[in-house]
Parts: C-alpha cells; structure tokens; sequence
C-alpha cells in the first residue's frame, strides 16, 4: 500500500508540473507527499533491517532479538 501511494504521489506530481525541478520542489512542500515517502522510507529501512538480521543471524530467539536490539541503540 505504501508503495503504491508513493508513486501515486510521485506520478501526480510529475503529471501536474511541467519539468522535473518544479515537481520535487511540488513534493517537498506538499505535506501529504512528504508523509507518504517518509513512511514509504521508515517502511523500507525496517524491511532491509529486518532482512539484513535474518541472513546474517538466522531465526533468533526473542531474547535475542531484545539483546541485539538493546546493543544497536549504543552503537
């Protein structure tokens, strides 16, 4: 869903200006457009840190979850 209305916010911007520039500057003032990328971006960042701690560790037990959680916090 998110990356669905990313690029509908991205398309529509595109289709409502002309040229490239004035489209990003469309999407970096428009509130709706900047909350759909962020959490278009949130989202993706967790997934690859989410797939990232799969393949390098496996299946974990939670509390191995919760210790490699609190160590990324100090480092």
């Amino acid at each position: 869903v998110s990356s669905a209305l990313a690029g509908g916010a991205v398309v529509r911007a595109c289709l409502q200006r002309p040229n490239f520039y004035s489209s990003t500057v469309y999407i970096a003032q428009s509130n709706a457009c900047l909350f759909i990328l962020t959490n278009l971006a949130l989202l993706s960042t967790y997934s690859a840190m989410l797939g990232l701690q799969k393949a390098f560790y496996g299946h974990l037990r939670p509390i191995e979850v919760e210790q490699l959680w609190e160590k990324a916090w100090f480092a």
